[in-house]
């Protein structure tokens, strides 16, 4: 049911983007499409929340410090290659763990 529920919210998603593409800056679509996204998931992980564990804290801590120490904001490419690992780590996870049921 959840896939389905996700194909219909992208292909609503995706309708509206198009409808206010030419009546909206790109920048502000942006910003409303994600603000609402926010607002959801905001709703949806009260119920789910866990506590970052160590090792998460010292990742953010480390972004932190190279933030203020060194002013190192990541560039999108950077961001585009992280996802790129972790959506393919992602997906031999999903893999293996379907190869042993």
């Amino acid at each position: 049911m959840l896939p389905l529920a996700t194909a219909v919210l992208l292909a609503v998603y995706m309708m509206m983007t198009c409808i206010i593409c030419n009546k909206d800056d790109p920048a502000a679509t942006t910003f409303y499409s994600t603000a609402l996204g926010a607002l959801i998931l905001s709703v949806v992980v009260i119920f789910n929340w866990q506590a970052p564990t160590l090792m998460q804290w010292s990742l953010m801590a480390a972004i932190g410090w190279g933030y203020l120490v060194f002013a190192d904001v990541p560039s999108v490419w950077t961001v585009a290659g992280a996802s790129v690992v972790i959506a393919s780590g992602l997906y031999v996870w999903y893999r293996e763990t379907g190869i042993k049921k």
